[in-house]
């Protein structure tokens, strides 16, 4: 898990942690959203599944899902902004899954 607090920071820790196949998650990072993709593109990771939620267990919750070559694009045109988590990694496909499991689980309750 990072916090994205200044530009240079981030990426420094980044390049390094992104070098793994660990999930990452960036706390207070949407407005170093381009700067995280580019580093992981320069990585060769531009398919990366990311996803981004906004007002997390709110009524007024959004989440867009994408991959790194085409997330700054999704938020822009859905106007995500913060506060957000960024969510990058393969558990990102494990979405749908869940959101199966929770709509059957509500489904049954009393």
């Amino acid at each position: 898990m990072l916090t994205a607090t200044t530009a240079e920071e981030i990426l420094a820790r980044f390049a390094l942690t992104a070098q793994s196949n660990a999930t990452i998650i960036v706390l207070i990072g949407m407005n170093k959203l381009a700067a995280i993709c580019q580093v992981l593109a320069q990585m060769g990771k531009e398919m990366l599944p990311v996803a981004i939620i906004q007002n997390g267990t709110l009524p007024t919750e959004k989440i867009v899902v994408g991959t790194v070559s085409n997330i700054v694009q999704l938020a822009t045109e859905q106007q995500m902004a913060s506060p957000a988590i960024i969510v990058l990694g393969d558990v990102v496909q494990l979405r749908q899954q869940m959101q199966a499991i929770q709509s059957n689980v509500i489904a049954h309750l009393p």
